[in-house]
């Protein structure tokens, strides 16, 4: 997927593993905090295993001049539930998100550029 995306123009974001607690719960607070992996940092900091790959791009969009193509791929650490059992079937470990922005443009062309 990555290599189709950079084919059409896509510019691959580098993400990091580990973020910073608040930047997640500041961007995106329907992520449940309780499913996120948390580690404190020598300075007492909380910070998390990456839950989710595209909140941080949402709290730093603004209004852009220009139309950006933006891809990511990366392990994000989750917990995922099943839909017929969460309480039961839950599971913590990795998974693979890939993810496409094309920011700057909007309409149908856009939809079926990204699509």
């Amino acid at each position: 997927m990555r290599d189709a995306l950079e084919e059409r123009g896509y510019s691959e974001i580098i993400t990091p593993a580990v973020e910073y607690y608040d930047v997640f719960a500041q961007a995106n607070p329907e992520l449940d905090q309780d499913q996120m992996l948390k580690i404190i940092d020598k300075s007492g900091r909380i910070c998390v295993a990456r839950p989710d790959n595209t909140t941080p791009h949402r709290a730093y969009r603004g209004d852009p001049v220009w139309m950006t193509r933006l891809c990511r791929s990366a392990c994000i650490t989750a917990r995922r539930c099943s839909v017929r059992s969460p309480a039961t079937t839950a599971t913590r470990g990795e998974f693979l998100q890939v993810g496409a922005e094309l920011i700057g443009a909007d309409g149908l062309a856009a939809d079926k550029d990204i699509l």
